[in-house]
């Protein structure tokens, strides 16, 4: 509990020590404007910076705040203008400032207190000359109805001009303060060197402008450290550099010194250095605003790049970027430690060589697309593309690939492609892997119904085109049941498995064994001269399996098999050619053919099956 009263003291310590610096700040530039630059028998200062110094104060603050603050303004405002004019006027100028901090914080803040508003952009620098212009059309207002209700020595349009005249140089004198803070300059020593020294030389050029009695015309290199600092410098120190133009030439001119020592009239020489002073505080706030707004740009575009780069090569997707620019289309510009790994090269085999490196076969149908593709990237027709090729590894073997190029179009250097490779060889190992099983036997790896319907009906169309004949051999293995029975299913297996290694010995090239299930096999032929042409293979078979078969655990057996035969030609169909085998092979089983088993204890042991 303790700790939360400490939380929520903590604000109404800050707000003190601001509302203390509002007061010392208020009544030192209210007092040195106006002692340090009155004349005799004049009726005011000639710069008036303590409402654009509170202002930045009151901007950079929560708004909440703004009751305490305000009113404190406004009270050390009144304390300090007393000598000015009497109470009326002190009370006068204590409402007309509050109202202009007011009125202008409100406008730059907007209409939420979501945080401090400060100058970015050319945006938010309208938004600020806006508020200011509003702020001083209150203030002159009041100023000008004061004069006009009471009567003084001058006029209440002459009161409001120079009420505005002065009020705004205030307020734009302190305009770069509210710019972002100084993260992006330069740091250290040297940039406190470069301050003093442009301090200095702002003071040297300041005095021999506006205090020397012959200083007749030389206003205008005044504006050198000020345009130096506002480029090299923080916010913070242009704005000193500044003010101190302002307030020498305030004073030099108002005391006929200087550069506008020689025109007659005090009046006339105050707006002289009026608008000099507008003109050096414009000046500082428009050249800071540009520098620091270039600042974060040229910032946030090496963030940019720099995030880009590591983001790159800290990937695990294989990524590398191709020229776009006439005479080094396709130079390879980068390569991640993914894509060199992916093909076995080192970045400095890679980054100048064109990109044809990558291509096995650079004259190929593949490296041909892909070339006028990256040629579409390099005019402008596409942005983008996808694309699957092959890419050459240094070991001379290919790899399956998925491309992902995009374009890109920096603003201060050429067009480049940025090229994902996705790795597609294990996705196209599997892909083998699922067709071979969805094709194949997964046991004896042979052919499957599958394969065995539709190559079937391809030969008999051709033979009847042709007018050849297909051949179909049904088999069967006899008694097989009891090898599972006895030995167990791996012996069961193994069997099968020596069986369709056998029956694809004991067949022509180019005919096709395949497991139609269980113990049941086909031999698909083509191109029979004759029916003898079956039998032969048929015979082949029977003395491949004759010889005992050799089981896991030492065991031997002799398998016997059945064999149904079939011939087709021109009108027959796959079904009739299958039907007739398969009727064939069981009039053949229904004969009792059987198998041997041949034990381990005694090689000559038989059992029927």
């Amino acid at each position: 509990m303790r700790h939360e009263t400490r939380v929520r003291a903590a604000p109404w310590v800050v707000l003190l020590g601001v509302a203390l610096l509002i007061s010392v700040a208020t009544f030192s530039a209210a007092r040195v404007s106006l002692e340090f630059f009155k004349l005799p028998g004049a009726p005011g200062a000639i710069w008036w910076p303590a409402t654009g110094l509170v202002l930045v104060i009151v901007v950079r603050c929560p708004r909440r705040w703004w009751w305490v603050l305000l009113p404190v303004f406004g009270v050390v405002t009144g304390i300090a203008n007393i000598p000015l004019g009497g109470l009326t006027v002190s009370l006068t100028s204590a409402l007309v400032n509050v109202l202009e901090v007011l009125v202008a914080g409100m406008i730059l803040q907007g209409s939420s207190d979501r945080g401090v508003r400060k100058l970015r952009n050319a945006q938010e620098a309208v938004r600020f000359v806006v508020a200011i212009a509003a702020a001083l059309a209150v203030g002159a207002a009041l100023v000008a109805l004061r004069s006009a209700v009471f009567q003084g020595d001058a006029p209440w349009d002459r009161v409001a001009r120079g009420y505005v005249a002065m009020h705004m140089l205030g307020l734009f004198s302190f305009a770069p303060l509210l710019l972002p803070g100084r993260s992006s300059w330069k740091t250290g020593p040297v940039r406190e060197v470069e301050f003093v020294a442009v301090l200095g030389a702002t003071v040297a050029i300041d005095a021999w402008a506006f205090l020397d009695t012959t200083a007749g015309g030389r206003a205008f290199p005044i504006l050198l450290p000020i345009i130096w600092a506002a480029i090299r410098l923080d916010p913070l120190r242009a704005t000193a550099t500044s003010l101190i133009t302002c307030a020498l030439a305030a004073y030099g001119t108002s005391r006929g010194l200087g550069a506008f020592g020689q025109i007659v009239g005090l009046a006339q020489r105050q707006m002289t250095a009026q608008l000099l002073i507008a003109t050096v505080t414009i000046t500082t706030l428009a050249l800071v605003l540009i520098t620091r707004h270039r600042a974060r740009l040229v910032a946030r575009v090496s963030d940019s790049e720099q995030t880009l780069k590591v983001a790159i090569q800290q990937a695990l997707v294989g990524i590398y970027s191709i020229r776009l620019d006439a005479g080094r289309l396709g130079e390879i510009r980068d390569v991640n430690t993914a894509m060199c790994q992916m093909l076995g090269y080192e970045p400095d085999e890679l980054e100048g060589k064109p990109d044809r490196i990558f291509r096995g076969h650079p004259d190929s149908a593949e490296s041909t697309a892909l070339t006028a593709r990256i040629d579409q990237l390099a005019s402008g027709e596409i942005d983008a593309f996808q694309r699957e090729t092959h890419f050459a590894m240094s070991t001379g073997d290919e790899l399956w690939v998925e491309l992902s190029a995009a374009r890109v179009v920096p603003s201060t250097s050429p067009p480049f492609a940025l090229i994902y490779v996705h790795d597609l060889t294990g996705r196209e190992q599997i892909k083998h892997m699922l067709e071979s099983m969805a094709l194949h036997d997964a046991l004896t790896g042979l052919p499957n119904r599958s394969v065995l319907f539709p190559r079937l009906d391809d030969l008999l169309q051709r033979a009847y085109r042709d007018g050849t004949q297909v051949g179909l051999l049904y088999l069967d293995l006899n008694g097989f049941k009891p090898v599972n029975d006895t030995y167990g299913h791996a012996a069961g297996d193994a069997v099968l498995v020596e069986v369709a290694r056998r029956l694809e010995n004991s067949v022509r090239p180019g005919d096709t064994v395949a497991r139609l299930g269980g113990d049941e096999f086909a031999v698909l032929a083509a191109n029979i001269g004759r029916e003898s042409d079956l039998a032969v293979i048929a015979e082949r078979i029977h003395a491949e399996l004759a010889t005992p078969i050799a089981l896991p655990d030492g065991a031997a057996v002799t398998i016997d098999i059945s064999i149904g035969a079939a011939v087709g030609s021109r009108e027959t169909t796959a079904d009739d050619l299958l039907r007739a085998a398969d009727v064939e092979m069981y009039r053949i089983k229904s004969g009792g053919a059987g198998f041997r088993l041949i034990s381990r204890m005694d090689p000559g042991l038989a059992s029927s099956g």
